[in-house]
């Protein structure tokens, strides 16, 4: 399989995972660990007030609300690209991509995956 400048169908996805035992683990393994829940605070939005703040300070301007709402998707696509590029080197291939996904999907709707 060519992995450059291509996308992959759902079926190769399934056989890549499968090939590698993990479609089976994607729904057994966490992908919200309960050290992100268990503060007063919500950890998701510290960290998007956090970015706001210092974007707001790095360009010296208050941004609107549209503009505050793509900072905010590009600062949760941007961990997905984390979890997409260590693929495999920090947590389990499956958990990386629930990872991202989860990201993918905060950035769509502004939710997380329930």
């Amino acid at each position: 399989m060519e992995f450059k400048d291509r996308a992959f169908s759902d079926a190769e996805i399934d056989e890549v995972l499968e090939k590698h035992g993990i479609k089976e683990k994607l729904e057994t393994e966490p992908v919200n660990p309960s050290h992100y829940c268990d503060q007063d605070f919500d950890t998701a939005n510290l960290m998007e007030s956090l970015f706001l703040q210092l974007a707001q300070n790095a360009f010296k301007e208050c941004f609107t609300e549209e503009q505050k709402a793509t900072l905010k998707q590009a600062l949760w696509v941007a961990f997905a690209q984390k979890h997409l590029i260590r693929l495999g080197k920090k947590d389990g291939v499956s958990i990386e991509l629930q990872k991202a996904e989860n990201y993918l999907h905060k950035s769509r709707t502004g939710d997380w995956i329930k």
